[in-house]
């Protein structure tokens, strides 16, 4: 009942405002300052907004299936309607929030509401909507800020790209791993459902995700990586230093979850083994080239990290 949700409301509610102002307003200033440089919005509207976004935020998930003593839903035939409505609004205000223009709130907005589409009905083309508007939204952002930087970045094996090409291929790559999320929260029914469990395509797309990602954070680490004062580079700092710890917590995590959806059985064993080998892989590395920079030696180059790692993961692969 609403009288009976309404202290656990209030805790949630005060909760989530200190939350957001210690952990999400620095990462919405960081956007908003991406978005519009040094022109950014006061501290205090920043903190209304994402206020606001987080009561309808709230509000929204308690909505979600709520019913009242007749064990009917809220609002009848609309609840739905409004239960999708509140969360745009949510999304509306973090977007501004972080400092968006009103042209391109419709972005935000939309992610959100196709999040709670997918959320009441787990259909998976829904979730194509929501993959579609997450990468209209993050090239938005990358071509907003890298598109007119003609600095090239180096790839593996001799290939380099543009700031902006590069960032399409981190968006892209990201894109891979939201499309396991879809495929495991889908719904049980539906035309193909056995066909893709036969073929293991969660599986499949999981460790693709595990294997591409080696090659994208090595050149994370070589090339937007911790520097010393006397190599500042103004491009490195705007993306922020790409530190070797956060390598080995995405290894780790990309382990649990394999083994997670594994005791679950939404993946198989050798989709599972090939993801836990890549991100172990990955960690080796890295852990060899901490090694190697704390006893003066050089660190090794993209190229070496991605092919040591490749070489580790095939290598527990075929052992186990």
């Amino acid at each position: 009942t609403l009288q009976g949700a309404l202290v656990p409301v209030v805790i949630t509610t005060v909760a989530s405002v200190a939350f957001q102002l210690k952990f999400i307003k620095p990462i919405c200033e960081t956007a908003s300052f991406l978005l519009n440089g040094h022109e950014t919005q006061s501290p205090i509207l920043t903190t209304i907004y994402l206020t606001i976004s987080s009561l309808s935020g709230i509000t929204g998930v308690w909505l979600y299936g709520r019913k009242n003593q007749n064990d009917e839903l809220l609002f009848g035939e609309y609840h739905e309607d409004v239960f999708q409505m509140i969360l745009a609004t949510s999304g509306v205000f973090l977007g501004l929030a972080s400092g968006m223009s009103w042209g391109i709130l419709p972005l935000p907005a939309l992610s959100f509401l196709a999040i709670s589409i997918y959320v009441a009905t787990r259909m998976f083309r829904y979730y194509a909507v929501l993959l579609c508007v997450v990468f209209t939204t993050f090239s938005f952002f990358a071509q907003y800020r890298f598109l007119y930087i003609e600095q090239k970045v180096d790839l593996v094996f001799g290939y380099s790209a543009s700031m902006n090409r590069f960032g399409m291929i981190g968006i892209s790559i990201g894109l891979v791993l939201l499309s396991v999320v879809g495929l495991v929260y889908r719904s049980t029914d539906g035309w193909g459902t056995e066909h893709m469990k036969r073929l293991d395509v969660t599986g499949v797309i999981l460790s693709t995700y595990a294997f591409m990602a080696i090659p994208l954070e090595a050149i994370l680490l070589k090339t937007f990586g911790a520097r010393s004062t006397a190599d500042f580079d103004p491009v490195k700092e705007l993306l922020g230093a790409y530190r070797p710890f956060m390598a080995l917590i995405t290894g780790g995590i990309l382990i649990c979850i394999s083994w997670q959806l594994k005791k679950t059985k939404y993946i198989k064993s050798f989709t599972s083994l090939a993801t836990v080998s890549a991100a172990a892989g990955k960690i080796l590395s890295v852990i060899i080239d901490i090694f190697d920079s704390s006893s003066g030696q050089a660190e090794s180059t993209a190229v070496a990290f991605t092919m040591r790692a490749f070489s580790t993961a095939f290598l527990l692969i075929a052992l186990f």
